[in-house]
């Protein structure tokens, strides 16, 4: 994965993580010989765990390695992406996100707390990032933006730091030339936030993505509101909220910068 990375060992269901290395069959973790903070390495073609409690050989010679889709361009939103803005305010509400997109892109606002703190970070988020789009520079707005946004929130990827990877998503399809700079701003922060979501962030800054965005992307460039739909559900499934947070900032993120102004079309 890369200097600082981590891969995640999972069963078929968590194959569609870019740092994942998924078993072809359902197994209980739980079971396994091994405790939290156990070791492992990479020896030949097979990754080796050991513990006070037993070792652990994952067999890698038949392992395949999916090859990582491109996100589509998106230079301008149908009515896909305006359906989709609804369906997520309606995840949001019955999951309790602490982030709304209905107060980021229309009426409402999100819960107070911590829900206000990050629909602030993420406005100047958006505001830094269209101001550098339109300008061709960075600016250290959108560093600062970053920086309000890393870590904040609950859990092992805090809500703050799975709408960034959102938000680089719509980088990578609405501005291609934002999605370089905004990576380094977020890749000098990293220290900030757990590992897990560093790790996750660096796929992201890469262009790697949870298949379930890529293909909510591809559903929304082509302007398919029915797959489109679907496709946000299944993103919204990661997590109790990582999901439905991910798919804010990247609707968000196209909001801001696909046709250089923030849509209002939202209806709660």
């Amino acid at each position: 994965m890369g200097e600082g990375a981590l891969f995640a060992l999972v069963g078929p269901r968590g194959a569609g993580y870019p740092q994942a290395v998924a078993l072809r069959e359902t197994d209980d973790f739980r079971e396994w010989p091994l405790r939290p903070g156990d070791r492992g390495a990479l020896l030949g073609g097979a990754i080796e765990l050991r513990g006070a409690l037993g070792t652990v050989v994952v067999d890698l010679s038949a392992a395949r390695r999916l090859r990582a889709a491109t996100m589509p361009r998106i230079a301008s939103l149908g009515k896909a992406f305006d359906a989709c803005l609804v369906e997520l305010g309606a995840i949001q509400a019955v999951k309790g996100c602490e982030l709304r997109i209905g107060g980021l892109v229309g009426e409402g606002g999100s819960p107070g707390g911590v829900g206000a703190v990050l629909e602030a970070a993420a406005k100047a988020l958006g505001l830094a990032a269209r101001e550098a789009a339109a300008r061709g520079e960075v600016r250290s707005a959108i560093e600062g933006a970053v920086s309000g946004l890393l870590g904040l929130g609950q859990g092992l990827t805090p809500s703050g730091d799975d709408f960034l990877c959102g938000f680089l998503g719509a980088a990578r399809c609405a501005a291609p030339d934002l999605a370089e700079p905004l990576g380094a701003a977020v890749c000098a922060k990293l220290g900030s936030t757990t590992a897990i979501s560093a790790s996750l962030l660096r796929c992201a800054v890469r262009g790697l993505f949870h298949s379930s965005l890529e293909e909510f992307a591809a559903a929304l460039a082509a302007d398919d509101a029915l797959s489109a739909a679907s496709r946000l559900r299944a993103c919204c499934d990661l997590g109790h909220s990582s999901g439905a947070d991910l798919a804010a900032g990247f609707l968000y993120g196209l909001a801001v910068l696909a046709d250089g102004s923030e849509r209002r079309s939202y209806a709660p």
